[in-house]
């Protein structure tokens, strides 16, 4: 993923800013016309801006934000029954092809196959949940954006030496950066940590990431030395974790893209030992589906979307892995159980 520079917008919003990025081949591009929203957003994608990509548009999609003064924020007519909720009270359905999404202060309206969103929300939200958008909303957007544009959401780490792709897929709490951080100290790139998106083709997969700072609990920050300094920061969000960008303490973290070979399945164990168990394909997809954000919200892409993920599995050698406490003391140790210890 790369992101450009910020240029004056069109008509929708007035006196809106562009900022562009690149997720794989697809050009994003979200217009606003709120400083404080612009604001939230290029630090949402902030690790974006500073990137360039070797691959070219073939596609776009465009998400316009538009603040608005308080009681101009249009009125949703909710339906009897929505398909999900987000946050602070967010609703969404839809309406043949339309996305809808209403809230206190929010109204959003998308059409996913056009490849654009609106959101217009009012002037009280922006200054009382300015995480709303830029940490939720937006994001949720533009991974259903995304999955008409085939790129299919995942929660879970990539890294990448040389072509050889690891997939650590997994809930919060599973310890997926802790090991990004191990892995990287040994020779890997980071594709993302968090969110990747899996692109199936005829004869590849390939899976491409949302670059963010890495967030670590202190606890686990004290396994490596050169992340002392994170003791002395603030948590990030209601938690106790603490946030850091890992270009500047190991370089070149990131890799743009990888081939996935290997997909583990990890959860956390109170035992002492780790355990790393061979899955099929089959058993591989069970996991991977509730996983994959959004896969069952879109009726007409559902099928599309699991094939992907169907690819993904069996394309790669897959396990799954109980962390034991052995394994939280030395998360590098996942290499040699999975004879990926040697360059």
């Amino acid at each position: 993923m790369a992101c450009g520079t910020e240029t004056e917008a069109g008509s929708w919003p007035p006196g809106a800013k562009r900022q562009h990025f690149m997720v794989g081949p697809v050009r994003v591009l979200v217009a606003t016309n709120s400083p404080e929203l612009a604001g939230l957003i290029r630090q949402r994608f902030r690790l974006l801006r500073e990137r360039r990509t070797a691959e070219r548009p073939s596609q776009s999609l465009s998400i316009d934000l538009r603040e608005c003064p308080d009681g101009c924020v249009p009125e949703a007519r909710m339906p009897d029954r929505t398909l999900f909720s987000c946050v602070e009270e967010v609703r969404g359905w839809y309406e043949d092809d339309v996305l809808c999404m209403a809230g206190p202060g929010v109204h959003i309206r998308s059409r996913p196959a056009e490849g654009w969103a609106h959101v217009t929300i009012g002037r009280a939200c922006v200054e009382a949940k300015p995480r709303l958008l830029g940490e939720t909303l937006v994001p949720f957007l533009l991974f259903e954006l995304l999955r008409h544009r085939g790129l299919y959401h995942l929660h879970g780490a990539a890294l990448v030496r040389g072509d050889r792709g690891l997939i650590i897929a997994g809930p919060t709490r599973s310890g997926k950066t802790t090991t990004a951080v191990s892995l990287i100290r040994r020779g890997f790139a980071c594709v993302a940590d968090d969110d990747l998106f899996v692109q199936a083709g005829e004869d590849s997969v390939r899976v491409y990431g949302l670059p963010e700072e890495f967030t670590l609990a202190p606890t686990a920050a004290e396994l490596f030395p050169e992340l002392s300094f994170l003791t002395g920061r603030p948590p990030c969000g209601d938690g106790e974790k603490r946030s850091f960008d890992p270009q500047q303490v190991y370089g070149a973290a990131f890799a743009e893209k990888c081939a996935p070979r290997v997909l583990v399945f990890s959860s956390s164990s109170g035992g002492a030992r780790a355990a790393l168990t061979p899955l099929s394909s089959a058993e591989a997809f069970v996991r991977a589906v509730p996983l994959s954000l959004l896969i069952a919200l879109d009726r007409s892409i559902a099928a599309d979307h699991a094939a992907a993920l169907k690819h993904l599995v069996e394309g790669c050698a897959c396990y799954a892995l109980s962390a034991g406490r052995d394994l939280r003391r030395e998360p590098w140790r996942l290499l040699e159980m999975l004879g990926m210890d040697t360059p």
